[in-house]
């Protein structure tokens, strides 16, 4: 049989002899009702009884390096640092790169409607530009096509929607 769970502690203590007598008296009247803290008891009495008439035996003498290995790890345990590094800097690693990841990826910006669009005679052709043009106005847009459509000067034939119907007659 097993002894109850709640009177274990209290067998143990009263086994040392430590228990208070308020305590163990209560204690001595179950053991007398149930089996299996009797037995628990009885185990835990020889089990002290034999522990209190141990000698050590050359045989179970520890070894001589035990005490320094034992200094050893208690030195290395006191000089460890509190604040471990080998966590924090890798997280601070993560951190940084998450941090350089979200800057430096590309976003799609609108450019404000009211931003400057230079003169058109010194607007170079890019699609920058003509977007920049074409938020203002389109016809602002027009302008600017028109006027660098008069200095383009072609090297080779330039066609024209005329010249394809002409041709298909």
């Amino acid at each position: 049989m097993k002894a109850c769970s709640r009177n274990r502690k209290l067998l143990a203590w009263l086994a040392a002899g430590c228990l208070e007598e308020n305590k163990a008296e209560p204690l001595r009247a179950h053991l007398h009702q149930c089996p299996g803290c009797h037995d628990y008891f009885d185990g835990l009495i020889r089990t002290a009884e034999s522990l209190r008439t141990a000698t050590a035996s050359p045989k179970t003498q520890p070894p001589p390096s035990l005490h320094h290995r034992v200094s050893r790890a208690l030195r290395q345990e006191r000089s460890a640092p509190a604040f471990r590094w080998n966590l924090v800097l890798p997280a601070i690693g993560l951190a940084v790169l998450i941090l350089a990841l979200v800057l430096t990826s590309p976003q799609k910006r609108a450019l404000p409607p009211s931003f400057p669009v230079a003169s058109s005679s010194v607007i170079a052709p890019t699609i920058l530009n003509y977007q920049l043009a074409a938020n203002q106005s389109l016809d602002k847009l027009d302008a600017i096509l028109s006027e660098q459509s008069r200095h383009i000067q072609p090297s080779s034939k330039v066609y024209r929607a005329t010249d394809f119907s002409a041709a298909a007659n």
